[in-house]
């Protein structure tokens, strides 16, 4: 392709996983080959605590379970790959900004709701 200049410019490069499909369906870090899985449960398992899901969430969970009470027996259960769902995808946003301005928040909850 040429630019204004008439330089010739390449197109950028395709995203592609090694192992196939979609790259916007999965986080970069998944595309890294991963440790064995671990074996499914027998049904006799026991513990103190069940944490089901293995992203952000559960896996804070676990954390602070254990930094609260480090003798806690916390059984940490994911389906697939740790951080695979929506944590796997999330962009890792951060705004101080209100996706809604103070006049739709205070229609829908009050005026100090809105100031607050």
């Amino acid at each position: 392709m040429d630019d204004a200049q008439g330089t010739t410019r390449q197109d950028p490069p395709t995203l592609a996983w090694r192992s196939g499909g979609d790259p916007h369906t999965a986080s970069l870090w998944l595309d890294a080959p991963t440790g064995p899985a671990s074996e499914p449960l027998d049904g006799s398992t026991t513990a103190d605590v069940v944490v089901v899901g293995a992203g952000l969430a559960g896996l804070w969970t676990a954390y602070y379970l254990l930094e609260h009470d480090p003798a806690l027996d916390v059984l940490l259960v994911e389906a697939d790959a740790v951080g695979h769902g929506a944590t796997g995808r999330a962009g890792g946003w951060c705004s101080a900004g209100s996706p809604a301005d103070a006049a739709a928040v205070a229609d829908r909850h009050g005026t100090e709701a809105a100031d607050a």
